[in-house]
């Protein structure tokens, strides 16, 4: 009798610590769920990609509504296939004279230009003709002849987008000269969505329009945000990027290709060849102060190659990882600690 009644008592206690320790995590839940209230997701589509967009604080609906309100409307500005947008505007006038443009879209043209100086043209947004040519974007993809890619190259020259001396007008130098903003415009909807975002007082909020995400705020007790790099050849992530508030833009070529006679033909296409780059990566992830900055030069560094990259992202004070075919992995030495490397199956590089 004496046993049972102590195995008794023994149940007894272990029932009433389990019974302590769920009212001990459900009173941290609680605490946690008070503390961090659920975020508003929403998705819309804009840019020729999904926005998704999630925010966290009070006017979280309120932001997200506006936020991809805004989207739409820059949209309408920038979009050489919509009738009336400022870009279409300035592409049926190229060849005449300077033309009053939205201070929005001026100030995209001036990031753009710069960008192409700094990286010798590795990056030009006057490369529509060639990218038409080839037909990405339009689902009519084809390897064009080269005659007419010769014929064809002249016209993309950063040069002829001209500002008046207000910088306040815009003129595109030549007839043949013509802007295709698509390869900016996921960075300019994200930042126009982090703008809502400060203005309506979010808390905290992350937006990925295609290939560019915008961070805005600090994340739950000041953790950073996880960035993945993706695998092109598995599920396997290549590795992460830990960051708090920015934009981070990949550019990659299996992001928009077409095959034909069994070769693979990506949409980034080098200005000075006509032909898809070949630089030996197959990835470039950025991190810059904005994500029109962060698109453009991801866009450049996949065409110069690691190398060339460094002095163009040192000038903007910007950091990337690059993924060549070799299956190797460059970090620039500001994201020494912030990235976690994954995939043995790629060789992270010079990282000590």
């Amino acid at each position: 009798m004496k046993t049972a009644n102590t195995s008794s008592s023994s149940k007894f206690k272990i029932l009433t610590i389990l019974l302590g320790v769920g009212a001990i995590i459900l009173i941290i839940t609680a605490v946690f769920m008070w503390f961090i209230p659920p975020g508003y997701s929403v998705t819309t589509y804009s840019m020729e990609s999904y926005v998704n967009q999630t925010i966290y604080g009070k006017n979280r609906e309120e932001a997200a509504e506006e936020a991809a309100d805004k989207v739409a409307m820059l949209e309408n500005k920038i979009s050489w296939r919509i009738a009336g947008s400022e870009v279409e505007r300035l592409n049926l006038n190229a060849g005449t004279n300077f033309l009053s443009i939205d201070e929005d879209v001026i100030s995209i043209l001036k990031t753009c230009r710069e960008v192409s100086e700094k990286s010798a043209g590795a990056f030009d947004v006057t490369i529509a003709p060639l990218s038409r040519l080839w037909g990405f974007g339009d689902a009519k993809n084809t390897v064009p002849q080269d005659e007419l890619i010769q014929k064809i190259l002249p016209y993309t020259d950063y040069n002829n987008i001209l500002f008046n001396e207000k910088m306040t007008q815009v003129a595109l130098k030549t007839k043949t000269t013509t802007l295709d903003l698509s390869l900016i415009a996921q960075g300019a909807a994200c930042d126009e969505a982090v703008k809502v975002y400060e203005e309506e007082k979010a808390s905290s909020a992350v937006i990925t329009v295609g290939s560019t995400i915008g961070l805005f705020g600090e994340k739950w007790f000041g953790l950073p945000w996880q960035i993945e790099i993706q695998n092109p050849s598995g599920e396997e992530t290549i590795g992460k990027i830990s960051m708090q508030a920015g934009f981070i833009s990949t550019a990659a070529n299996y992001q928009n290709y077409f095959e034909e006679d069994g070769k693979v033909y990506h949409s980034i296409l080098d200005p000075k060849t006509g032909y898809p780059a070949e630089s030996g990566l197959v990835s470039v992830t950025v991190t810059a102060e904005s994500g029109v900055l962060s698109q453009a030069l991801a866009q450049a560094c996949f065409v110069l190659g690691y190398e060339s990259s460094l002095p163009l992202l040192q000038d903007y004070n910007a950091e990337a990882v690059f993924v060549t075919e070799a299956k190797e992995v460059y970090i620039t030495s500001g994201l020494k600690n912030q990235f976690k490397h994954i995939n043995q199956e790629y060789q992270l590089i010079g990282n000590d």
